[in-house]
This record gives C-alpha cells, sequence and structure tokens, in this order.
C-alpha cells in the first residue's frame, strides 16, 4: 500500500513549494518611484521646504506630485532637471538664481514663471494651455517661441538679447516689456496694431508690424 502513495506525495510536495515560491514573489514590495534631482542646491532647497528628507541626488515622486508653489529665489540653483515631476506646479520663482536653461514644457498646470537675474540663453514653455506671466527680465535669451501660449497675458523680457520677438499669438498679453532687447521690429496681429495696449514698452527704435521677415 505505501507505493501507492509515494508518487501522489511527492507530487503534493512540489506543488506546495511551487505555490510558496510564488507568494513569495507577489508579496515581494513595489519599489518607490524617485525623481533625480541632479543639482544639489535645488535638492537643498527642496529639503527646506520640506519636501525632501536627505541630499542624496533624488527625491520621493509621491512627495512632489501635489506641490502647487515653489519659490526659490536667490538659492544658488544652476539646474532645475526634475522639474517635469511636479505635476500640479502652477507658480514657479526661481530669480535670482545660476541658471542656464531652463524646460518647463512637461509642467501643464503652470501659470506663473519668475527667472529675473539669471543667465537663462534658453526658455522652452512648449504648448503650456494656462500660461499666464512670464518674467524674465536681465537673462541672455536670444530667442522666444510663445506661439502656442495663447493664454499668456504678462511678458516681462528687458535687459536679454533678443533680436526677434513674435507675440501675434498671443491675443489677451496686456502687459509687455521688451525694452533693453537688441529688436528693431515686434511682430503683431493686425488686431493687436490697431490697438496696441498702454501697459506694452518697447524701445524708440523698435517697431511693431505684422510681418518683420
Amino acid at each position: 500500500m505505501k507505493k501507492h502513495f509515494t508518487l501522489p506525495l511527492i507530487v503534493l510536495a512540489t506543488l506546495t513549494f511551487g505555490c510558496s515560491s510564488d507568494n513569495n514573489e507577489e508579496n515581494e514590495p513595489i519599489p518607490e518611484a524617485r525623481t533625480t534631482i541632479a543639482d544639489p542646491a535645488f535638492e537643498q532647497a527642496l529639503i527646506d521646504l520640506n519636501h525632501d528628507d536627505v541630499l542624496d541626488g533624488s527625491v520621493s515622486t509621491s512627495r512632489i506630485d501635489f506641490v502647487k508653489d515653489l519659490v526659490l529665489n536667490d538659492k544658488e540653483i544652476k539646474d532645475i532637471s526634475g522639474i517635469e515631476d511636479f505635476e500640479a506646479l502652477d507658480n514657479l520663482w526661481l530669480n535670482d538664481n545660476m541658471l542656464t536653461s531652463m524646460d518647463v514644457s512637461k509642467n501643464t498646470k503652470l501659470k506663473f514663471i519668475f527667472i529675473d537675474n539669471n543667465q537663462v540663453a534658453t526658455l522652452a514653455t512648449g504648448t503650456l494651455p494656462s500660461l499666464e506671466k512670464i518674467g524674465a527680465k536681465n537673462n541672455l535669451l536670444s530667442s522666444l517661441d510663445l506661439s502656442a501660449n495663447t493664454a499668456l497675458q504678462f511678458l516681462d523680457i528687458p535687459g536679454n538679447n533678443l533680436s526677434s520677438v513674435d507675440v501675434s499669438n498671443n491675443s489677451q498679453l496686456n502687459n509687455f516689456d521688451s525694452t533693453g532687447n537688441p529688436l528693431t521690429c515686434i511682430q503683431v496681429n493686425q488686431t493687436q496694431l490697431n490697438a496696441i495696449p498702454s501697459q506694452w514698452t518697447k524701445d524708440e527704435a523698435t517697431s511693431y508690424n505684422i510681418d518683420c521677415n
């Protein structure tokens, strides 16, 4: 009789151990999602705001998912890589830092950007649908594409290296300062040309035209 039970017992043992292994794999914890923060000065600023704990080159993504406001003026920040994971961000202040470029095109809820007194040569705003204000005076901008930012109301860009500016798609632009740039022409649409807003300021040598080419 014992011979008749040998094979089933072996099979049962095999199945038992197999199930145990599968269960162990299923119960392994899922690694926490983290966002790389390349600039230690940027990460230290996040620590100061209680969005991070340890200066280790990354931050828990879950801790920045719902951050709406970042005021990081005068923090010696050179690089804001990782900003793209601040999915709820609508207000960003980075005045008086050491930035040379910025890409906020992935921050689709962003409304306000202030980066005065940096060294920013390129600013990528992509198709941000809610972007209302850009403050970027005293930088090194040589080009600026705002054609897809149709909600823009405020543009403050004096003291840059811009040789051309096209605001013809920015029909809601009420406040605009372009002084201190090597501009000869600012491209506008016909409606804007017919009634230039009183809050627009340019250098005397600069003109408004529907075609600057």
